[in-house]
């Protein structure tokens, strides 16, 4: 109650003020003549002309929109806070604009465009780019979409088709430039369980396809180490029998694993194998476990924690705990206790 009654006093203060006489159409004319950033304008216009009017009664041009959308979609956090001092489009007014983009699954035609109208102006140097792909889970929902007249929520490979399965993961690809920073997903499609290898061979020479008829020259592929999607790459690699190169269109190129997914892909094997290296030493699981006690009694000095010990369930999937496992500094902290103890603790 005592924060609604404050509101309406500002409120009341802003139209008795100063503002509310320089909130004159004229003025607001003059504000594009004023040496101000392009953001600066946008918002000093939107503020001048809604701030007189209730929330329901706001008008925003398409420009004002897009700005306010972009801010929303980089911290939704932040935005409500810019809300409470600035004049700004509600949230549900971004998500009716974000509505009435196109986008269905398979290439999006809009992305596309965007990155011919981005390569008229790019450097030769700068059109060189990877392409990422992963599966993101989703929650099993069918829901009815006004704008296309479909039910939605099934299996879909866009222009390949869709199936009656329920899909429960979103295949995104996603274009990243090598030499500039800047990335853009390019497509995506709805899966029930995971991808088929035969299809998602299919889908990798779409996108890439797509990405070379706009103007950018795709160097590299990279994705985790799923076994479809090892399975996907075997095959393009088939076909011109080599092992790590393979082309399409006659481009070459080359797939490249996840770093993270390899981390925890060598932690797991670790749990339960040992790893020999070079000279024929061994590397168990048990040397970490010694190195965390005898670093635990006497001066701590690596990262390592009970979850380091225990990477059960959820901490499994985290990248961190397999990374800090395989540092420099641990390995350095092994090897010092291996020398000062004259080989006596964590020999191989």
């Amino acid at each position: 109650m005592a924060f609604n009654i404050k509101k309406k006093l500002l409120i009341a203060q802003r139209k008795e003020g100063n503002f509310q006489r320089i909130a004159s159409t004229g003025f607001i004319t003059r504000v594009d003549e004023m040496l101000v950033s392009r953001g600066a304008n946008i918002i000093l216009h939107g503020e001048l002309k809604n701030f007189k009017r209730k929330p329901r009664g706001r008008r925003w041009t398409v420009d004002e929109k897009l700005f306010a959308l972009a801010i929303f979609k980089r911290s939704p956090r932040v935005y409500r806070f810019l809300q409470q001092h600035l004049t700004l489009p509600c949230e549900s007014t971004l998500k009716n604009l974000l509505q009435e983009i196109p986008l269905q699954p398979g290439i999006s035609e809009p992305l596309i465009n965007l990155l011919k109208v981005s390569a008229k102006k790019m450097k030769s140097s700068d059109l060189y780019c990877t392409l990422l792909f992963d599966e993101v889970f989703l929650v099993s929902n069918l829901s009815f979409n006004k704008l296309t007249g479909k039910l939605g929520g099934f299996e879909d490979y866009g222009r390949h088709g869709r199936t009656s399965l329920v899909a429960d993961h979103a295949l995104v690809f996603m274009a990243q430039g090598i030499t500039k920073k800047w990335t853009l997903p390019v497509a995506y499609y709805f899966v029930h369980g995971t991808c088929p290898s035969h299809m998602l061979k299919i889908l990798i020479c779409d996108v890439v396809r797509a990405l070379h008829d706009a103007g950018y020259n795709v160097l590299a592929t990279a994705s985790d180490q799923g076994p479809t999607n090892q399975k996907a790459v075997a095959e393009l690699k088939s076909s011109t029998k080599d092992e790590i190169f393979y082309e399409i269109d006659g481009r070459r190129m080359v797939h490249i694993w996840d770093i993270p997914h390899i981390l925890k892909n060598v932690r797991n094997n670790l749990l339960s194998s040992d790893i020999q290296y070079k000279d024929g030493l061994v590397a168990e699981w048990r040397h970490l476990i010694e190195f965390f006690k005898l670093d635990e009694s006497l001066c701590k000095l690596s990262p390592l924690t009970y979850k380091h010990k225990n990477s059960d369930g959820k901490l499994k999937l985290k990248v961190k705990y397999a990374a800090q496992l395989f540092s420099a500094k641990t390995g350095n902290g092994i090897e010092n206790n291996y020398i000062m103890s004259d080989g006596k603790y964590l020999k191989d």
